[in-house]
């Protein structure tokens, strides 16, 4: 059994590499786990292991002064490095000190076990030198991949670097001419198993290194969360331009074959702006980035190709118009939600055609209306803080969708069931509320009153409390104070010693004539005429 220390002084990335390791297969043994370089190294001298594994930024020695230190004793175990990509510029130390392998955060647990299978295969053969080469070749693709990580996270300020010093570090062969970032994507509009899209994301990189070797004086190629980044470099001739073109669509017709025969897919490439200074590479990868972010309004199965000008986002941004902002108010107001999706689906048709309009981040533009809509639902419906966690799951949601279809037939769904899951159960709350509103309206219904001075009564919205009063009454507000003010008529019209005109007065009415019409209205007759006929029953 060959013996595997473990250097990392997060004791929760030690046990993730420890559970990935298949240790019985490789015939490999845990002699020890240390949280800092120098324990490392007094293990290393006491354990002498075969193979150890370590990060570069720990307490009191750092991995690559780790390797030093152990390399100038009899002891020579074999070293991988694990660590993030924003490290990688000491990956070059690393190949100097001999370090077997170099894998990026978060591991991948087939990845770091076939390092290890080489490594254990390696002690057997007493190193051949074929498998030294492989591992220098592997060194190198890794570095190459690390410069196109940082491009993507922003690590590199092409302004402060030249292009001989980017050769130097990351083991490219750029010259002067023209830059060109391409993005490639394959969506997957059904199940696929992992091994198969993996075997088609392979071979779109060997298509794409095909297509462009003979044009460009250098390629880089690597996948990243399921997109193909691609990073052309021609020399400056305009013919070069039109050929690394022929060759893009050549690029997204092959793909399309490799993919018909598994699953239903959408392709789109995704072809930057061509720059002639590499401080000016950015704007390429910038401007391929949002292509791909705008095959969701413009179509899949195509080259999409930068315009010459820039995106004005800023001047362009999407606002939800004020009549969808009014109605989705007033239903949170209310708590009636059960017709809101309608209102949803419509924010969400006319954000996508204002985005294709203006050529405008469909991705963002769509988070700020999940946004508008949640915080205008809670402001309206007081919902709970937790209400909020509604957009981080919503987000998630809406990075998975890649098609015009799927945003209009999942999101608003989908938030629709999120505010619904917090609308308030109002039946108690409600009957407590009505019971203050009748008893406020039969005090004062011989005043003129309104339904807007009922709902002050009571701290709600007129709106929220005409809902509630048909819910509770069956009858609109004005309905029900016209009935109980010709209740309240009717049985004063039997007193013959009090006038109409008083009458009038006493059920809320400063004008008799309109009176009389909405009694007769209500009654059938006038309210002499039911004097006439009723009265004499009790005077």
């Amino acid at each position: 059994m060959r013996k595997l220390l473990i250097v990392e002084d997060e004791k929760s990335i030690f046990f993730l590499l420890n559970s990935c390791i298949l240790y019985d297969e490789l015939g490999l043994e845990l002699a020890g786990y240390a949280e800092n370089g120098q324990a490392a190294y007094d293990m290393i001298m006491e354990k002498c292991p075969d193979i150890v594994i370590t990060d570069i930024t720990m307490p009191i020695i750092d991995g690559l002064e780790l390797i030093e230190k152990v390399q100038k004793q009899q002891v020579n175990p074999k070293f991988i490095i694990v660590s993030g990509y924003a490290q990688f510029e000491f990956a070059k130390k690393a190949v100097r000190l001999g370090v077997k392998d170099y894998l990026l955060k978060p591991i991948n647990s087939g990845e770091l076990n076939r390092s290890l299978a080489k490594l254990v295969q390696e002690l057997s053969e007493d190193g051949s030198v074929r498998d030294l080469l492989q591992s220098t070749d592997n060194y190198r693709e890794k570095i190459r991949v690390s410069f196109i990580m940082n491009v993507l996270y922003r690590n590199i300020d092409f302004t402060q670097v030249s292009l001989e010093q980017i050769n130097r570090d990351y083991f490219y062969d750029f010259c002067n001419g023209y830059f060109c970032a391409l993005v490639v994507k394959v969506d997957y509009y059904s199940d696929i198993v992992i091994g198969i899209k993996n075997h088609i994301t392979e071979n779109i990189i060997a298509v794409i290194k095909e297509c462009f070797s003979d044009i460009c004086c250098e390629t880089g190629v690597m996948e990243h969360q399921e997109n193909i980044y691609v990073i052309l470099n021609m020399k400056k001739d305009v013919s070069k331009i039109e050929e690394v073109k022929s060759q893009s669509e050549r690029i997204l017709t092959t793909v399309k074959k490799l993919t018909e025969e598994y699953t239903s897919t959408g392709v789109t490439v995704c072809f930057g702006t061509i720059v002639s200074e590499l401080c000016d590479f950015m704007i390429s990868v910038d401007a391929a980035l949002h292509l791909m972010d705008m095959r969701i309004v413009r179509g899949v199965d195509q080259v999409l190709y930068a315009h010459d000008t820039s995106v004005d986002e800023e001047n362009n941004k999407y606002v939800i118009p004020a009549p969808y902002i009014r109605s989705l108010a007033e239903k949170a107001e209310c708590n009636e939600f059960s017709n809101i999706k309608s209102d949803i689906l419509e924010i969400f048709r006319d954000a996508l055609d204002f985005c294709r309009q203006k050529d405008i981040s469909v991705y963002k533009t769509l988070q700020g209306v999940l946004l508008t809509i949640l915080t205008t639902v809670k402001q309206k419906s007081n919902f709970p803080e937790e209400f909020m966690d509604t957009y981080q799951e919503l987000t998630a949601e809406l990075n998975k969708c890649s098609r015009y279809y799927d945003i209009l037939n999942l999101l608003p769904e989908k938030l629709t069931a999120g505010i619904i899951k917090y609308q308030k159960d109002d039946d108690t709350e409600g009957s407590l509320i009505m019971k203050r509103v009748l008893e406020y309206i039969s005090g004062n219904f011989d005043k003129p009153l309104k339904l807007e001075d009922a709902a002050e009564q009571v701290y709600i919205s007129p709106a929220y409390l005409g809902i509630m009063f048909k819910k509770e009454t069956g009858k609109n507000f004005t309905t029900y104070l016209t009935d109980l003010r010709m209740k309240r008529a009717k049985e004063l019209l039997l007193d013959v010693r009090i006038n109409v005109n008083e009458i009038s007065y006493k059920v809320g009415y400063n004008n008799v004539r309109y009176f009389s019409r909405i009694f007769k209205e209500n009654v059938g007759v006038t309210p002499k005429e039911y004097r006439k006929i009723h009265a004499n029953r009790i005077y």
